[in-house]
């Protein structure tokens, strides 16, 4: 499970005493403000790696009481907690893993108040004081450092509120690894792991799994700060068509104890059957177009007022409309831009920029179709906001790619074209010439990538350059597109180099055309 952490509030915290000595307990975590029903308590830690902390009498006091706990042991490195009712702590900390001891605490102030230890000799061993407000009812406060010569508390940022027990939420994570993301690419699986800890993690095991098989595979080391994507083919895995539910969950050596470092998700597969509906395309930025989702319906005899559905992240759109089209869009609300198409409004439903699961299920509860595009956000992030994603099912059973559609997307109507290339070279050939090379209309592409970045320059006869006429130029294996009046210049002869670059890794080819422009 993973929990990111949104905010966390500074506590003002003051010393009361300089802290004393050597291999002191200290004051770690307390609950001043329980949920209702639930007692308050305090948990002592012992730094101490090597010795057992032990002390004969153990004073603890507020701003206005003080108490007295007896013969108290507490083992290297491990933690005490003290509460009224250990029995109704037992049962809202669910499970504890450490020293509990029943004993008549001061009551903590709800708003600000101080803990100091004292010794049999009324020396001060640790002390706090604490403001805090209503917004921070059931939620503990944690020392950041293990240490008396720390002088911060923070409020948890566990999911539960607190880390009764264990090692503080808001301290450094030493061995925090995290799964960011899995997507589905042709016939492979992948997923991206982060070290989001402060030491390099070892020995890392991912297990990928339907329930009724598994594949596991291993990485070495993931470095500090570090993200590793790692792929398995789906023919590894037993699957049937249609959507399997896929859990991937990794683990290593030095597991983290605090919850949300124990990851696990749950993520769907499509198998690619003969779908009767699917995710066609998908606009997260208003641009030329408004924010949409493009479902198109293949299978002729459904109906969406049987009971279809679309999910995106927590919101549920109803698809029923008494409309035949191939393609229907969902929409916020109408637009001129989209009038003339079949559209369905719902103002709930927000596409993020992150990136969020969308869903199509059937009138039975069945997932027919599923896609997450965070990873299409990281992987075209160049060429947005200013496109939309489009499922191309020409190659290798599907695939997502970025629109190459001059507006910037294709709602209401088929694709963009994507083909696998059957060339390794460019070819250029101009259309609508006025003569050989002569105020040529238009311009023809052919290049040896499925998605090239096209760019070309303008230069003399001489080899001096003039301009640019177009730059990173987001082009398919094969086009068409205006040329004439994007050459703004005085007749004369010129060259142009052409060059493309593979979006999707670091060739390059060129070509060199003469252009003549005469007014």
């Amino acid at each position: 499970m993973f929990y990111e952490v949104a905010f966390f509030m500074k506590i003002i915290i003051v010393f009361l005493i300089p802290f004393i000595a050597n291999s002191q307990i200290i004051i770690n975590e307390f609950m001043p403000y329980p949920l209702s029903g639930n007692p308050e308590w305090l948990e002592l830690y012992n730094p101490d790696s090597i010795n057992t902390w032990s002390i004969a009498a153990l004073w603890i006091e507020d701003a206005t009481n003080r108490i007295k706990i007896e013969n108290i042991d507490i083992p290297p490195n491990k933690y005490l907690i003290i509460t009224r009712d250990t029995n109704t702590l037992k049962n809202s900390v669910n499970p504890i893993q450490c020293l509990l001891r029943q004993a008549v605490l001061p009551t903590l102030n709800n708003s600000k108040d101080k803990i100091i230890l004292r010794n049999q000799d009324s020396t001060v061993i640790d002390s706090i004081a604490y403001t805090i407000s209503k917004e921070q009812k059931g939620k503990s406060l944690e020392r950041y450092k293990n240490s008396t010569s720390s002088n911060d508390l923070i409020t948890t940022i566990h999911p539960n509120g607190h880390t009764c027990g264990f090692i503080n939420s808001i301290l450094p994570l030493d061995n925090d690894l995290q799964l960011r993301s899995i997507f589905i690419n042709d016939d492979s699986i992948y997923f991206r792991l982060y070290n989001n800890g402060n030491i390099p993690i070892q020995d890392i095991q991912i297990i990928v799994s339907t329930g009724t098989s598994n594949v596991k595979s291993y990485l070495d080391i993931l470095m500090t700060h570090q993200i590793s994507e790692i792929g398995i083919s789906v023919s590894e895995l037993q699957i049937s068509k249609g959507m399997n539910q896929i859990s991937i969950t990794s683990s290593h050596l030095l597991e983290d104890p605090r919850l949300y470092n124990n990851n696990g998700v749950f993520e769907y597969y499509q198998s690619f059957p003969n779908r009767s509906i699917i995710i066609n395309e998908i606009n997260v930025h208003d641009n030329y177009f408004p924010e949409f989702i493009e479902i198109r319906i293949l299978d002729k005899s459904i109906n969406l007022q049987d009971g279809y559905t679309c999910i995106i992240g927590r919101d549920t759109i109803d698809l029923s409309l008494e409309d035949n089209s191939e393609y229907v869009l969902i929409t916020k609300e109408p637009d001129t831009r989209l009038l003339e198409h079949s559209c369905i409004y719902d103002n709930s439903f927000s596409l993020s920029s992150e990136g969020i699961r969308i869903q199509i299920i059937d009138p039975n509860g069945l997932i027919i179709d599923s896609i997450n595009y965070d990873y299409l956000i990281l992987k075209y992030s160049s060429y947005l906001p200013n496109a939309s994603f489009e499922y191309s099912d020409s190659l290798n059973g599907g695939t997502w790619f970025i629109s190459m559609n001059e507006l910037g997307g294709t709602p209401g109507k088929m694709n963009s074209p994507i083909h696998s290339s059957n060339t390794k070279d460019i070819t250029i050939e101009y259309e609508g010439c006025n003569g050989t090379y002569m105020n040529c209309q238009h311009i023809r592409i052919k290049q040896p990538f499925t998605i090239g970045i096209y760019s070309c320059d303008v230069y003399t006869l001489d080899g001096f350059f003039i301009s640019s006429i177009f730059v990173d130029k987001l082009i398919p294996t094969e086009t068409v597109f205006p040329f004439y009046d994007m050459i703004d210049l005085p007749s004369s002869a010129y060259i142009l180099v052409h060059r493309i670059k593979d979006y999707q890794g670091i060739d390059s080819i060129s070509k060199i055309t003469p252009f003549i422009k005469r007014n």
